[in-house]
């Protein structure tokens, strides 16, 4: 099982679990990032980071054409979110991201909420949290240093949330993954 993220400006599949043939091809790709994982788990080399992606892209490539919502995502909504993205560490407020798209704070609200789903700050709130689980697999840093970072204002509200979005304690999610 593989299951996977493109990112909210990609994601317009209808949420399902697909079942794929494997061919020789993608078996031996399988078979060549399985055994990688036995042998490195604890550091998988970039190499195997584009192994693992190009499965994806080659799967992803297989979903049938049905399957795809096409949806349009109003662009001020895309431009928030790609700041947010290479600015999460920021303090950002909804008047400032607003400020972003020339729109009175209460107007792109409503409008982020009934494009994405999400409120604003529950999006930026689970993007601080993706970003801080991936740097608990990638770097050796504190969780007070994750916590600033990710843009929290302390390491108390940075536990409060996470625990909230993945349902475990910070300290206790780093013990128990396998890196």
């Amino acid at each position: 099982f593989i299951h996977f993220n493109l990112g909210f400006q990609h994601d317009h599949l209808f949420p399902s679990i697909f079942e794929f043939n494997v061919d020789a091809q993608t078996q031996e790709l399988l078979d060549e990032i399985r055994f990688s994982i036995i042998e490195q788990y604890t550091d998988l080399p970039f190499n195997l980071m584009l192994k693992i992606y190009s499965l994806i892209l080659i799967l992803v490539s297989k979903i049938p054409d049905e399957s795809w919502n096409e949806r349009t995502t109003d662009l001020r909504v895309l431009k928030v979110i790609n700041y947010i993205e290479a600015n999460f560490s920021d303090t950002l407020s909804n008047e400032i991201l607003a400020k972003k798209v020339t729109m009175s704070p209460n107007s792109f609200l409503r409008l982020f909420k009934a494009t994405t789903g999400f409120t604003l700050q529950q999006y930026l709130q689970n993007k601080r949290i993706e970003k801080a689980i991936l740097m608990m697999h990638h770097q050796s840093v504190t969780i007070d240093q994750i916590a600033e970072k990710c843009g929290f204002s302390d390491r108390h509200h940075f536990s409060k949330v996470f625990k909230r979005i993945v349902k475990v304690a910070p300290a206790l999610y780093r013990k128990t993954q396998t890196f």
